[in-house]
């Protein structure tokens, strides 16, 4: 995968041409509250996490979704599940655990000034929380105990992947223009600052241990950026833009193919990233901010955000 080479090596160019695809809007709707998070177990089996502790999910692909016991009325920010029953989600100020598919949830971490914006485990037992004010947490007991590591108070850390047990990245900014990824080889044990080309970075996405890309943004210029990776992490280049400047994700389902959503829009690339097309929404989606984007393969795909938003697609067309 190392020889993956993309064939465009200038600056990225944004089209405003539409692309036509049929995102369609989810009624009824199980919640009005924001999803932050979600994250898909298999085809079947979704969870969605967000405002004033909403938590819901679906086991039939998508068609229903249902809401799940509230732990906390305080936001949850993020969701990760390490098998079919384990999950967690993480906060303001919280973490919260479950081992029977969510039908119930339990308290494990509860600190009023941690607000944990990502949460990602590697196995049942070893996973790491982060947020802002450069605070990591990292438990190796499923979370009966979590270590805090203190890194720059400085930091606001907005995503975390790992790509085996040892390697693995945690990714947010520092200043207006400043982004930071923090690089680990001892399985978290360490964190390295890496050169990073990149305004405050909202989301990281791999889609081999090799591959690799991140979203960021710089409020001064208004402007975002994609950086990419080919070697694993130990090196990024950036890719200028022309997208509106918002906090946004990226997920990629192939080498070529990816997906960004920034505010109300959503982008799509089938180069590797260096030029994205605006995609045709219908108005009364416009309505609503996205906060999450997910896909459980390249043709059927996802977008949670506020006021409860659960859109999907599943005859994409880039």
């Amino acid at each position: 995968m190392k020889k993956f080479i993309f064939v465009v090596l200038s600056s990225l160019v944004f089209t405003s041409a539409f692309s036509q695809s049929a995102w369609e809007f989810q009624n009824p709707l199980p919640s009005t509250n924001a999803y932050y998070s979600s994250f898909f177990i298999d085809d079947n089996t979704g969870y969605l996490a967000g405002e004033n502790g909403t938590i819901v999910f679906t086991t039939n692909g998508g068609l229903n979704w249902n809401t799940q016991e509230r732990k906390t009325h305080n936001n949850l920010n993020s969701v990760f599940f390490s098998s079919s029953i384990t999950g967690w989600c993480a906060g303001d100020g919280i973490i919260i655990k479950t081992t029977n598919g969510g039908i119930n949830w339990h308290s494990q971490l509860n600190v009023d000034f941690l607000y944990l914006k990502s949460i990602f485990f590697i196995n049942d037992n070893t996973g790491w929380a982060a947020g802002r004010f450069g605070k990591i947490c990292m438990t190796t007991n499923g979370g009966e105990n979590w270590n805090i590591q203190d890194t720059d108070s400085s930091y606001y850390l907005s995503s975390i992947h790992f790509s085996n047990n040892i390697k693995g990245f945690i990714a947010g900014g520092k200043t207006q223009n400043h982004g930071i990824i923090l690089k680990t080889d001892n399985g978290g044990i360490n964190w390295v600052l890496q050169n990073t080309p990149s305004g405050i970075i909202t989301s990281i996405n791999f889609i081999t241990p090799d591959i690799g890309w991140a979203l960021g943004f710089q409020s001064l210029i208004d402007t975002s950026s994609v950086i990419y990776t080919l070697d694993g992490g130990d090196s990024w280049s950036k890719i200028s833009t022309s997208l509106p400047v918002n906090i946004g994700s990226i997920f990629f389902t192939t080498s070529l193919k990816g997906w960004i959503i920034s505010g109300n829009s959503l982008y799509g690339t089938t180069d590797g990233g260096f030029t994205w097309r605006s995609q045709f929404l219908e108005d009364y989606l416009l309505e609503h901010n996205f906060f999450s984007i997910n896909f459980r393969n390249p043709d059927k795909g996802w977008i949670f955000g506020g006021d409860g938003l659960i859109i999907h697609d599943t005859k994409l067309n880039l």
